[in-house]
């Protein structure tokens, strides 16, 4: 995966952008409710700049990405499942010494998660780091 791709997972067509090198810890980056990975554009463009592998994706049914065929296709731990397989595709979690920084952030709350290909931990709360 570089520059912008769609990539087939899990029966779903995801439209994703990478910026930085592909060997690089990578920060994965997921827009809220009606966005896209565009959102992301300028700070996938600093990530690069301080030698990340920054992924952003269009979550399904928004952006470029593919809408399901079911309302269950679109519940959080089936895009969970999706997110994993995108990374195990992108080779992301093998070149990777750090695990992956989810930064989830929408009006009302800012969620941060930190996956590994075989679980998934998460911490709420109002913390920022300025890139």
């Amino acid at each position: 995966m570089s520059g912008d791709s769609t990539l087939p997972i899990r029966g779903l067509r995801y439209h994703a952008r990478e910026r930085g090198p592909a060997n690089a810890p990578a920060a994965l980056l997921l827009h809220g409710f009606s966005g896209s990975s565009g959102a992301w554009e300028p700070a996938m463009e600093a990530l690069a700049r301080r030698g990340f592998r920054a992924i952003a994706v269009d979550l399904p049914g928004h952006g470029a990405t593919g809408r399901p065929d079911t309302p269950e296709r679109y519940a959080i731990e089936e895009t969970a499942l999706d997110l994993v397989a995108l990374l195990d595709d992108a080779d992301a979690f093998t070149r990777s010494s750090l695990a992956f920084h989810l930064a989830v952030a929408d009006a009302r709350t800012t969620a941060c998660c930190t996956i590994s290909s075989s679980r998934c931990s998460t911490s709420r709360g109002p913390r920022a780091t300025a890139l």
